[in-house]
Protein backbone atom coordinates (compact mmCIF):
# COMPACT_ATOMS: atom_id res chain seq x y z
CA UNK A 1 0.00 0.00 0.00
CA UNK A 2 1.41 3.37 -0.93
CA UNK A 3 1.92 6.02 1.71
CA UNK A 4 -0.72 8.29 0.21
CA UNK A 5 -3.24 5.43 0.52
CA UNK A 6 -2.43 5.18 4.22
CA UNK A 7 -3.15 8.88 4.62
CA UNK A 8 -6.50 8.48 2.89
CA UNK A 9 -7.39 5.41 4.96
CA UNK A 10 -6.47 6.95 8.30
CA UNK A 11 -7.71 10.42 7.41
CA UNK A 12 -4.46 12.11 8.40
CA UNK A 13 -1.84 14.15 6.63
CA UNK A 14 1.17 12.30 8.04
CA UNK A 15 2.66 8.82 8.23
CA UNK A 16 2.48 7.48 11.79
CA UNK A 17 5.32 5.49 13.36
CA UNK A 18 2.88 3.40 15.35
CA UNK A 19 -0.73 2.41 14.89
CA UNK A 20 -3.40 1.77 17.46
CA UNK A 21 -5.39 -1.45 17.13
CA UNK A 22 -8.20 0.59 15.65
CA UNK A 23 -5.90 2.24 13.10
CA UNK A 24 -4.27 -1.09 12.19
CA UNK A 25 -7.73 -2.55 11.57
CA UNK A 26 -8.71 0.45 9.50
CA UNK A 27 -5.51 0.19 7.46
CA UNK A 28 -6.04 -3.53 6.79
CA UNK A 29 -9.82 -3.15 6.36
CA UNK A 30 -10.58 -5.79 8.97
CA UNK A 31 -12.43 -5.91 12.28
CA UNK A 32 -10.74 -6.00 15.70
CA UNK A 33 -11.88 -9.61 16.04
CA UNK A 34 -10.26 -10.52 12.70
CA UNK A 35 -7.04 -8.79 13.82
CA UNK A 36 -7.04 -10.88 16.99
CA UNK A 37 -7.60 -14.10 15.01
CA UNK A 38 -4.83 -13.28 12.53
CA UNK A 39 -2.38 -12.41 15.31
CA UNK A 40 -3.09 -15.74 17.05
CA UNK A 41 -2.99 -17.88 13.90
CA UNK A 42 -0.15 -16.27 11.91
CA UNK A 43 3.31 -16.31 13.52
CA UNK A 44 4.58 -13.88 10.89
CA UNK A 45 2.07 -11.21 11.93
CA UNK A 46 3.80 -8.33 13.75
CA UNK A 47 3.76 -8.49 17.53
CA UNK A 48 2.10 -5.56 19.29
CA UNK A 49 4.12 -3.03 21.26
CA UNK A 50 2.75 -2.46 24.74
CA UNK A 51 3.07 1.11 25.97
CA UNK A 52 3.82 0.41 29.63
CA UNK A 53 3.86 -2.50 32.04
CA UNK A 54 0.30 -2.22 33.33
CA UNK A 55 -2.37 -4.59 32.09
CA UNK A 56 -4.37 -1.60 30.81
CA UNK A 57 -1.44 -0.05 28.94
CA UNK A 58 -2.12 0.85 25.32
CA UNK A 59 -1.15 -1.55 22.55
CA UNK A 60 0.35 -0.30 19.30
CA UNK A 61 1.67 -1.79 16.08
CA UNK A 62 4.64 -0.55 14.11
CA UNK A 63 3.43 0.87 10.80
CA UNK A 64 6.37 -0.49 8.78
CA UNK A 65 5.93 -4.02 10.22
CA UNK A 66 2.21 -4.02 9.36
CA UNK A 67 2.97 -2.69 5.88
CA UNK A 68 5.70 -5.29 5.27
CA UNK A 69 3.49 -8.13 6.54
CA UNK A 70 0.70 -7.07 4.18
CA UNK A 71 3.09 -6.87 1.23
CA UNK A 72 4.37 -10.38 2.03
CA UNK A 73 0.80 -11.66 2.13
CA UNK A 74 0.17 -10.19 -1.31
CA UNK A 75 3.41 -11.67 -2.70
CA UNK A 76 2.70 -15.14 -1.27
CA UNK A 77 -0.85 -15.51 -2.54
CA UNK A 78 -1.52 -17.86 -5.40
Amino acid sequence: MALFELNANLGTGFIPLRLTKKDACKLLSISVNQLRKISLADDSFPKPIKNGSNRQAGVYYDYREIHDWHCNQLNNRK
